[in-house]
């Protein structure tokens, strides 16, 4: 089976935790609130991380880029996400931003089959080595419910900037994949792109031919993928050659400082490997967002 099936079902139904806000810290920046959608028809939580200096009065006019992420549960716990934004904060590397993970189709309220209700709202093609998906997948939805659902509700609550210069999207594996098709079809929304270890087995002709004839492309793209993605050599050496593929396609129109590809030796089809490369990733998408 491809990696991209590694996001096992044990990944995606592990529970919730819950985020108590406290004075002065860390914890009181991060939020979360439940998004009711009509468009996949399921509650799910967002969680939210508001930048240093959100809440203080010289600041109470201010209005920040968001960066959303999908996954939103595993980029928290797996990719350590507030962690590695904090410390980047204070290193001065990235500028404020507020972060956003959005919570996948496995881990709604509803969900009783979480990796394949996962890969049906992300996948906007079906993945030809995973026969349990199911063979309608919804991903091409996964916009729409971006855009018209978690985007306005996040603008409501937060004081955000607006506009594909201000916008950034991320994601792994099934969620690289649906943050890469979003940022493609709707460029005019999403400046600032990151997709690890993406699952470009699924769709791959229409993602290419979506990448090689889109006339306006991201501000920014990041890429990542590591060496050792697959259970093969032969699925391994695709897996990378799958990515520089895409990178080689989007490299013409996009100059060295605003595509960047990073190819980790040894680099797996898991969150350590996102984790690490995520400090790196950040920096080169946001440092010049201000």
């Amino acid at each position: 089976m491809k990696q991209a099936c590694s996001l096992t079902l044990a990944m995606i139904s592990a529970t919730l935790v819950s985020v108590a806000p406290a004075q002065n810290s860390t914890d009181a920046r991060q939020r979360t609130f439940e998004l009711a959608s009509d468009t996949f028809n399921n509650t799910r939580t967002i969680r939210v991380l508001l930048p240093p200096g959100y809440f203080e009065p010289n600041h109470a006019e201010r209005r920040y880029p968001v960066f959303y992420f999908t996954d939103g549960w595993d980029a928290w716990h797996g990719w350590g996400l507030p962690e590695v934004a904090e410390q980047l904060w204070a290193d001065g590397a990235i500028p404020p931003v507020i972060f956003i993970g959005v919570t996948s189709g496995g881990r709604t309220h509803e969900a009783k089959d979480p990796a394949v209700e996962r890969a049906h709202e992300y996948l906007p093609y079906r993945d030809p080595f995973w026969p349990d998906t199911r063979p309608d997948p919804n991903g091409e939805l996964f916009p729409a419910f971006l855009f018209d659902e978690v985007i306005p509700a996040v603008n409501e609550r937060f004081r955000t900037k607006t506009g594909a210069a201000n916008t950034g999207l991320a994601g792994s594996s099934y969620g690289g994949i649906a943050a890469l098709h979003t940022a493609l079809v709707r460029p005019d929304r999403i400046g600032y792109l990151l997709a690890e270890s993406p699952s470009l087995h699924v769709g791959r002709t229409e993602i290419l031919e979506l990448a090689a004839h889109q006339d306006r492309l991201p501000l920014r793209v990041y890429l990542g993928v590591g060496t050792a993605e697959g259970e093969t050599p032969e699925d391994r050496a695709d897996t990378v050659a799958s990515v520089e593929n895409l990178h080689a396609t989007l490299t013409p129109r996009l100059t060295e400082d605003r595509l960047r590809l990073v190819v980790t030796e040894g680099g797996t089809h898991w969150y350590d490997a996102w984790k690490e490369r995520l400090p790196v990733a950040l920096e080169f998408l946001l440092a010049r967002t201000e």
